[in-house]
Order: structure tokens, then sequence, then C-alpha cells
């Protein structure tokens, strides 16, 4: 299909100026194709929507007065709040009364483009959306903006389906890797206690029980708490830690390229509390892990673990510490070694 002829047709239409040999060959198009009368019902129900219709009796310099004021009220085209004002002054200059009439075509093109931008804004419904995942879970969610997060086993993203034109905001619960599309508006990432901001970058957020940790892959990234508002920017191998209403803590170097090893279905820990890595295998493989002993509070563990039941991981994080660990009815309990 001829889309310029096709637009032309359609717009004589709705304005009555169809020749008979044109409106039986625009006739023909539309019964010929599903797609075409689609096609002409939606420039129809913009026509409709533009309040120009071929039962009034068109006045031009009010089209363009509306024309203008259309663009002007519209929010979606704040950023280009020059375009009334290069209206009007082609409108002053170029299209004197004697030849608008030649430009009416422009004019209603105009007017629908408008009209079809407002519609457009007016007809997306914003909706929160969850991706979610579970036990042994990973999931790839691709955002409105082309942005892309890795979901690790229980966690949780809630995100728009579409972001405003200010900013783009998104809700973490377990941990993610993001991978940040650069595109003028912040993104900003809200877990329980803290908010990181980015711009366009690639890095890791591990939010569980009221602790936020930060790691940056790529780029730079602003990372705050919740209520103090405290500031920390981190680059690549960089990381900063937020427990509950803490301020974030200095950024230290880490292995960013390492901590984000999960995206491989493994189970990765570096210098993490037994606590922490206790949390982490519940979660991982569904099943009770107490740990009995005060002590055992300040161990921590380095290393990583792919492919193996949770016996065999158990075996070796306690070889690794020096601890032992016991299977009962309700599960497994770690402890020191007699």
């Amino acid at each position: 299909m001829n889309n310029k002829k096709f637009l032309d047709l359609g717009l004589k239409s709705l304005t009555g100026e169809l020749t008979a040999d044109e409106e039986k060959y625009f006739n023909d198009m539309l019964s010929h194709s599903d797609q075409n009368q689609k096609e002409f019902d939606k420039l129809k129900l913009f026509w409709d929507r533009s309040k120009i219709n071929s039962e009034v009796a068109i006045d031009l310099d009010k089209d363009w007065e509306l024309l203008n004021r259309r663009i002007s009220d519209s929010e979606m085209i704040k950023e280009i709040n020059t375009v009334p004002g290069l209206v009007q002054k082609i409108y002053n200059s170029l299209l004197t009364p004697k030849l608008r009439p030649a430009f009416f075509g422009l004019s209603v093109l105009l007017v629908l483009i408008c009209s079809f931008l407002l519609f457009t804004k007016e007809g997306v419904k914003v909706k929160n959306l969850t991706a979610q995942t579970y036990s042994r879970d990973l999931k790839t969610i691709l955002l409105p903006d082309g942005s892309s997060v890795i979901l690790n086993n229980n966690s949780k993203l809630l995100y728009p389906n579409v972001f405003n034109n200010n900013s783009r905001e998104v809700a973490l619960e377990g941990e993610a890797f993001f991978s940040i599309k650069k595109d003028g508006r912040p993104f900003l990432i809200k877990t329980s206690n803290a908010k990181t901001t980015v711009v366009g970058t690639k890095f890791n957020i591990w939010a569980r029980d009221q602790k936020t940790r930060v790691s940056v892959n790529e780029g730079k990234v602003k990372v705050s708490d919740a209520i103090n508002k405290q500031v920390v920017y981190l680059s690549r191998n960089q990381q900063s830690v937020v427990l509950q209403n803490n301020k974030p803590s200095e950024p230290k170097i880490v292995d960013s390229d390492f901590l984000t090893e999960w995206i491989k279905e493994k189970l990765v820990f570096s210098n993490s509390p037994l606590n922490e890595v206790v949390s982490e295998l519940r979660n991982y493989y569904s099943v009770n892990i107490a740990i009995d002993g005060t002590n055992l509070s300040t161990y921590n563990l380095t290393g990583s673990f792919k492919n193996h039941d949770i016996d065999s991981v158990l075996t070796m994080i306690c070889l690794a510490l020096d601890v032992n660990y016991i299977k009962n009815e309700n599960g497994y309990v770690i402890k020191l070694r007699n």
C-alpha cells in the first residue's frame, strides 16, 4: 500500500473532497483490505477527536489557533515548546490569506498528528507490574525503556508498564543485576532502606532484611539512605552498604565480576557473615537451616558453589570455616565442633 496515497485519500474522504473516481478507488482499497479499513478507522477516530469535521465550516484561522493551543498544552512535547512559535512564524510569514487554502491539508495533518499524540498519552493507562522469582529461579525482565534486569532467586521487582517523562523508577526486594540504557532520564531503584540513582550503567543490588548492598560493574552510581539522604558515589569495582537507617558506607574495593557470577546460576559469597550465608541457602534451597552458637556470627565466608545439593554445600562450608552441621527432622543446624 502507498501510505502517502492512502493518507491523502483518507483525508479527502473525511473532508468530503473525493472525486467520483477517487471515491471508487478508495472504497476498493478499504473493501479489499481489513488492514486498510483498520487504518482508516484509526484516522477517522483521530479526526473526530480533533474536533474538525466535514459538517462544520472550516475556519483556517481557528484551526491554526487550535493547533497551537494543543501543542502548547500537551505535556508530552514540552521539551519542544519552540514548535508553537515556529508554527506561528510560518503562519505569519508564509501562509498569507491568499495561500492558506493551498496548505489546508498540512494544517489538518498537523492537527491529526497532535491529536494522535494526545490520544496516545491519554490512552496508555499506567499499570504497576511485578516480576518475581522463587527458589533456584532466575528471570530476565525487559523494562519499558529497553533496560534489562536479571532477578536472582526469591526476589521481586516492581515497575510500571510505562515510565514518565522525567524519571524511571522501580522497587526491588532481593537481588538483581541491572543494565540501564542511557536516555537522559535518571533511573531510580528503591529498596527498603536505600535509593540508587543512575543514568546508564551496569551494577548489582542485593537488598534483604533492611540491608542494601550496591556494587558497580560499569559506569557510576549514586547511593543514598532512605531517611537521612546521605550520598556516596560508586564507580567500577566499588561497593557501598546501607544498614537499616544508617548512612551508606564509604566505597570499598570489590571484585564486581565475581559478585555477579550468580547470573551463571552460582551461589556466591564474598566475605559474607555466616548468618547471611545461611539466609541465602534457605532462600536457594527452600530448607530450614539454624545456627547454634552466638560465636558463629563472627565467621565470614568467601567462595562460590554451582550445581551442588544442600548437603554437599554445607559440607564444603563447614570444612572452610572449621565448624560442623547436623541434620534433624526440622532441617539443618550449624554449630561449633566439639
